[in-house]
């Protein structure tokens, strides 16, 4: 087995990029080697890259398709919480986290993932069912990902997951039953697809859950309520995430039990949805927002027969 955490995370070539100068400097004075990303000419074989801007995300693949020796992660600021504070939580959570062990975790979601026999999910507050269709292809990180040259989002490391992105075919899982959310992440990859009254809306929500008692109630892959502090929240769900509406669009089980004691749910970051446990999720961020409701410390078994 490969060591990801000694070939990423040796500060001494590890080397952030991005196109905020602020970050950058924030970086430095850390003893980090920075780079701007929209004044590079390749990416860094060892590299971390933030982006505040579409455009430095495009120019980050755009390098990747140059660049032949490269051993980049990716992390999408812009499409998630665009602030310095963000990058700079999820940079500590990345450096935190144990990707060695995560990957051997991802390996044991994904065999139970596999046996397509149906999932019990239980936990505080928490009591749910997870069906898998036969035909279900799960996504995952496993060693043979990280041997050669690659590009992975930072999520990559950290979930193995079910994903109906097409509303047209069969969604490969079905959820009933009620969660305990800890805290929701939102991703939008196109900030004109929503009104600002509903971003405004989404931003207040994400504080509010992070700090008081919320619950999700899912019927037949339906959000029927999603409520926080006695206030349901289920029509704002389902106008937020646009033409697909309440119906969940993913299903995951996160393996970084690492960063757990640094967890911050205020902070609208995707390192949060890797921590362990659950997450489910509707809309799929395009025609809407992607939301994911993470629920950490929830177990999956196989349903007892």
């Amino acid at each position: 087995m490969i060591a990801p955490k000694t070939i990423l995370l040796d500060k001494g070539n590890l080397v952030i990029t991005s196109d905020s100068p602020q970050f950058l400097e924030y970086c430095s004075l850390q003893h980090f080697t920075t780079k701007n990303i929209m004044q590079a000419q390749s990416l860094d074989q060892n590299s971390l890259v933030f982006s505040f801007s579409d455009c430095a995300a495009k120019k980050t693949f755009y390098l990747a398709r140059l660049t032949a020796k490269k051993r980049c992660v990716f992390f999408p600021i812009h499409v998630f919480e665009n602030t310095i504070n963000n990058a700079l939580y999820s940079l500590e959570c990345f450096l935190k986290s144990d990707i060695t062990q995560a990957l051997m975790e991802q390996r044991k979601a994904l065999e139970l993932i596999n046996c397509k026999s149906p999932l019990t999910l239980t936990g505080p507050s928490t009591q749910s069912t997870v069906n898998v269709l036969s035909s279900a292809v799960s996504y995952a990180m496993l060693d043979g990902d990280l041997q050669d040259n690659f590009v992975h989002s930072a999520a990559e490391f950290f979930e193995v997951h079910l994903a109906h992105m097409k509303p047209q075919t069969a969604c490969p899982f079905t959820v009933n039953g009620e969660f305990r959310v800890s805290g929701i992440l939102t991703v939008l990859r196109k900030a004109q697809s929503a009104p600002p009254d509903i971003t405004n809306s989404l931003t207040t929500l994400i504080g509010e859950v992070a700090s008081k008692q919320a619950s999700l109630k899912v019927e037949g892959n339906k959000v029927t309520s999603f409520t926080v502090d006695n206030r349901d929240y289920a029509d704002l769900i389902k106008r937020a995430a646009g033409k697909r509406g309440a119906h969940l669009t993913e299903f995951a089980i996160g393996v970084n039990q690492a960063i757990a004691p640094i967890i911050d749910f205020s902070i609208n970051s995707q390192m949060n949805e890797g921590v362990s446990g659950v997450h489910v999720a509707v809309g799929d961020g395009t025609n809407g927002y992607h939301i994911d409701f993470l629920c950490p410390d929830v177990v999956v078994r196989k349903a007892l027969t």
